[in-house]
């Protein structure tokens, strides 16, 4: 670097003049910088400054704001400030790297429920929320309910769509699991589900839609069939017909579960099952375990020091190490599993903001290094995993201050869904400087 002052240790220090630094993307033309050489930039420069450079270096027709990773993070300070406190020394050009920012969320709907709303899911462009007064409602992206039915004589727990096969699988306080048939506002329950003893809190369903899971406060992960698999398997076992009682509409068949994981000592809260080989659930025991569904064993497993609610990861497979978690803490915690238990700083880092417990996360559907998060505190929060503070912190005018918000959800990549004590369904978009 040239031209930057620097204190005892070779760093660089927050009262420098100037740092040496070459702009880098991974974005294509008309947008990405000339790598002819490098420029100096005032120490003191903050991510809006470096934004007006890189734009002047475009020579755009209309501005497009930036974000920028330096030694690996968010740039959140001055640059002087970001690259001292992560011990970088002054011998060398800076590469600074430049990607597209997210800009805050606009408003989009806030629709009123009977009852505190406990998930929320999306596929192909219906919204599926799960309430406590038992309903399963239907709503399509500009907020017009499209149907509702009563799915369990019970709070609604957690729902989610089976992808490519038109079924939803929802669970219940009083540990019934149903899977409906749903097609454009019409529903048919295909199954009941049997075998827990208890509240069933969290569901998951494999990529490939003919295996999902089920789990709650009897401590068991039970595998099921699903998709495909479960249409089958029901059509050659149909529902017999009891004396006395009238069969529903549609098939009701009970079915049994195909599987049994069992490994947790308390209530287990959040599922994902993001690859075929791998289940990943955690649990008021404070552990995160990888399961292996196969074979009904742990492959790994985390413990925390507090009770967990929430975990989800990236469906990125450069990413798909770090697993994001959330729970009975303010902080929002990531585990990098290729970092072993020994090293615990390493393997664990924190994104503090929330001033209540953390209820749930979901990572973005296509963005390797984007998580949303809700809390008790009533907010919900867009974060770039490499940096220290939220992109944006959102505070419906809907939530009072002895609301808590339950549940959020990703609509698509560019809107997101969240809800709980409020009893109201609130939407917004993402405006992005995507290219």
């Amino acid at each position: 670097m040239a031209g930057v002052d620097v204190d005892s240790s070779g760093h660089a220090s927050d009262y420098q003049t100037q740092i040496e630094v070459k702009f880098t993307t991974k974005l294509r033309e008309p947008y990405k910088v000339s790598n002819d050489g490098s420029i100096t930039v005032p120490a003191q420069v903050t991510r809006y400054g470096l934004s007006q450079i890189v734009n002047h270096l475009l020579d755009l027709d209309r501005p497009i704001p930036f974000e920028f990773i330096v030694c690996g993070d968010v740039l959140c300070s001055t640059l002087g400030a970001h690259i001292s406190s992560r011990n970088v020394t002054a011998e060398k050009v800076l590469e600074v790297e430049y990607v597209p920012a997210i800009l805050p969320p606009s408003p989009g709907e806030d629709i009123a429920q009977d009852d505190w709303l406990s998930c929320i899911s999306e596929s192909d462009s219906v919204i599926y929320t799960g309430s406590y007064d038992g309903l399963v409602r239907m709503w399509n992206s500009d907020g017009d309910e499209l149907a509702q039915f009563a799915a369990h004589p019970c709070p609604v727990k957690s729902c989610l769509t089976i992808p490519g096969h038109g079924q939803l699988l929802t669970t219940g306080d009083d540990g019934s699991v149903r899977m409906w048939k749903c097609d454009q506002g019409n529903r048919d329950l295909l199954a009941h589900l049997t075998g827990h003893e208890s509240t069933v809190e969290s569901c998951a369903v494999r990529p490939d839609g003919e295996r999902c899971a089920t789990a709650g406060w009897d401590t068991n992960i039970l595998i099921w069939r699903s998709g495909e698999s479960l249409e089958t398997h029901v059509s050659e076992n149909p529902a017999k017909k009891q004396p006395g009682k009238k069969t529903m509409k549609s098939s009701s068949a009970e079915v049994e579960s195909v599987g049994a994981l069992e490994a947790h000592s308390q209530c287990v809260s959040d599922m994902v099952w993001k690859s075929h080989e791998n289940l990943i659930s955690c649990s008021w025991d404070h552990s995160i375990k990888f399961w292996d569904v196969e074979m009904e064993t742990v492959t790994d497993s985390f413990t925390h020091n507090k009770v967990l609610y929430c975990l989800d990861t990236s469906n990125s497979d450069d990413s798909s190490h770090v697993v994001a978690f959330g729970g009975a803490e303010k902080a929002v915690r990531l585990w990098d599993r290729r970092e072993k238990q020994g090293t615990f700083a390493k393997s664990l880092r924190s994104l503090q903001s929330h001033t209540s417990w953390v209820s749930d996360l979901e990572w973005h559907p296509t963005s390797e290094y984007h998580i949303m998060t809700a809390s008790y505190d009533g907010s919900v929060k867009l974060w770039d995993i490499r940096g220290e503070i939220p992109l944006h912190t959102i505070h419906p005018t809907t939530v009072s201050d002895d609301d808590r918000l339950l549940c959020c959800a990703w609509i698509g990549s560019s809107s997101i869904a969240f809800g709980g004590t409020n009893k109201t369904l609130s939407t917004m978009v993402l405006q992005s400087s995507t290219l």
